[in-house]
């Protein structure tokens, strides 16, 4: 028990650390959480930096739970071990006790844990789907469809869907909450919270929203 409970916490530090917050600081003197969407994730990186500053910071999110993951798989860890570890990991990523336990949305890290289970299949599916947002412009939406279909993809490839259904649950639960947890919406409440469900954002302008307009 003592074992699992320090792997937990280990799990949260190590999603605590914001790759993110970390290159914006170092590459602009900006705090991430004050920029653009307000996110601590590659999204905005890229809003303040650039395409390749965003890759950099989504490989290094997704790479340190990928690593993580595995090395748990390496020394024998049972998949109950591993899935709290990677449920803490997320929730550190998100909740980031180093951000005033703000964060980003968890999706890098989720792919990273996917990744580092050797969910080949599941990974290259859910892929599938969430790059059909770019085709389409709807990224935030087939990112959540995406999440939606996971736990099915997963059984589709003879995984378990209740560890998918309880890792997606943790980011749903963030894009609800966001960084705020009352929508700043001129729509009202209700309206603010269907928007971040569906779309990720408090308003109607995706533009507005990514670039910071006031809300």
């Amino acid at each position: 028990m003592g074992l699992v409970v320090g792997l937990s916490v280990f799990g949260y530090i190590i999603g605590s650390v914001s790759i993110s917050s970390l290159i914006s600081k170092h590459w602009a003197n900006v705090d991430i959480l004050s920029f653009g969407s307000r996110n601590a994730g590659a999204s905005n990186v890229g809003q303040l930096l650039g395409f390749k500053a965003m890759v950099v910071v989504g490989c290094l999110d997704l790479g340190k739970s990928a690593v993580s993951v595995f090395l748990l798989r390496h020394f024998g860890f049972s998949s109950e071990v591993i899935l709290i570890f990677a449920a803490a990991l997320i929730a550190g990523h998100c909740w980031s006790c180093l951000l005033r336990f703000k964060g980003g949305r968890g999706v890098a890290s989720l792919t990273g844990v996917i990744l580092g289970l050797s969910w080949f299949g599941v990974l290259a599916a859910g892929l599938s789907i969430a790059s059909l947002g770019l085709i389409f412009g709807y990224r935030a939406l087939f990112v959540a469809l995406t999440l939606i279909g996971l736990p099915v993809i997963g059984l589709l490839f003879d995984k378990d869907p209740l560890e998918l259904v309880c890792l997606v649950a943790i980011l749903f639960v963030k894009r609800l909450t966001g960084n705020a947890l009352v929508p700043q919406s001129p729509d009202g409440m209700l309206m603010g919270y269907l928007r971040r469900l569906i779309f990720d954002r408090d308003i109607a302008s995706n533009a507005d929203w990514i670039h910071g307009v006031k809300r």
